[in-house]
């Protein structure tokens, strides 16, 4: 979950949230001002190069879903996508560029009837599969019209480990299209961002004192906090299986070592006979390894089933990886030949005839 890509730069990124409270944000141009001045007063900021007002914090907040209806399309094949609003900026402040076309200009921001739109690649391929997204057109039932105007790389909105079928599918819309009061501000940085906390207090003090930033936080620090229960749960489930994995290796090695020493007399049996002390070795090593081959793959179909399971529990976790599979198919074979050879080895080594008075 902390290595996972949310699609922006986390790194050098601050957050924190304002809810605008009181009559004189009744008004929706009033929020639209406010705000406005917060991305400006915020940019200003030494060490900030760039501050925007957004509707949801990305891998954090999961934003809201909307139904859509391309263009053509009947009421009965609407999609559910996720819709975020924000100030102009907003994906110049995450670090990332558009795929084609442009992105929200202040003064579309600003419109309340503004009609543009800009999407992600996953919703622009899912509406025009193969075709240029620019200029075309969707609706929201009882709200519009909106005309693309950009296409951007997906971004995550939702926690890690709570995907749903919309997460890609995102719509960014104009901030003066809904004039929410509660956002979410970013403020990219040069450095650490935390080192920009006390001038952002103050200069939001300036701006409107009665309103106060809370929830601050670095990105950094956020998808940390966000990630807690996924890391929890994968650290857990790594100690588990790395001490049964432990007691595996120790049990193989005690059991196959054990038969091999009760073998001693037969040893010693067959090098009075002639046996050469090599392949004696060899043939000992070889049957245990036949037989921690055929538990071994009884053990892997039992963890292809358990992995099928732990796809809906741990982030990440997928069954098409082998490399998990033949590191520990690796491990429980090499404790079956040390197990083997070892004491097959020093057997092997010994008189024949005290071999014989080993009782």
């Amino acid at each position: 979950v902390q290595v996972a890509d949310p699609g922006f730069e986390e790194e050098r990124l601050l957050s924190l949230r304002i809810n605008q409270a009181g009559d004189q944000y009744d008004d929706p141009a009033a929020r639209a001002r406010y705000y406005q001045q917060v991305g400006q007063r915020l940019s200003s900021i030494p060490s900030a190069t760039s501050a925007v007002a957004t509707g949801s914090i990305p891998a954090d907040d999961g934003a809201g879903a909307i139904a859509i209806r391309p263009e053509g399309a009947a009421e009965d094949e609407e999609i559910f996508a996720t819709g975020v609003v924000s100030m102009n900026g907003l994906f110049e402040t995450l670090g990332i560029s558009p795929l084609v076309g442009r992105t929200i200009t202040e003064a579309e921001a600003l419109n309340p009837e503004s009609d543009v739109v800009v999407i992600s690649s996953s919703l622009a391929s899912r509406l025009w599969p193969g075709e240029n997204a620019l200029g075309r057109a969707f609706a929201l039932p009882e709200i519009g019209t909106f005309r693309v105007i950009g296409v951007v790389p997906d971004l995550q909105y939702e926690e890690f480990g709570e995907d749903g079928p919309s997460t890609n599918l995102q719509v960014h819309f104009p901030y003066a299209r809904s004039s929410r009061r509660g956002m979410a501000i970013l403020v990219r940085t040069e450095g650490d961002p935390a080192a920009v906390v006390a001038s952002v207090r103050d200069e939001l003090a300036r701006l409107d004192p009665t309103l106060a930033p809370y929830d601050v936080m670095t990105m950094t620090d956020r998808r940390a906090f966000t990630s807690w229960p996924q890391r929890l749960m994968g650290y857990s489930f790594a100690a588990f299986g790395t001490f049964a994995l432990v007691l595996a290796l120790c049990g193989i090695y005690g059991v196959i070592a054990y038969s091999v020493v009760q073998r001693t007399q037969e040893i010693g049996v067959r090098m009075a006979l002639g046996a050469q002390p090599a392949r004696m070795v060899l043939g000992i090593v070889g049957r245990a390894l036949k037989l921690a081959g055929i538990g071994a793959a009884i053990g892997l179909v039992a963890a292809v089933v358990f992995a099928r399971a732990l796809e809906g529990i741990l982030y990440g976790v997928s069954i098409e990886s082998p490399a998990p599979y033949l590191i520990v198919v690796c491990l429980l074979l090499l404790a079956a030949a040390l197990a083997s050879y070892l004491p097959a080895r020093k057997a092997a080594r010994i008189d024949p005839t005290d071999a014989l008075r080993v009782e």
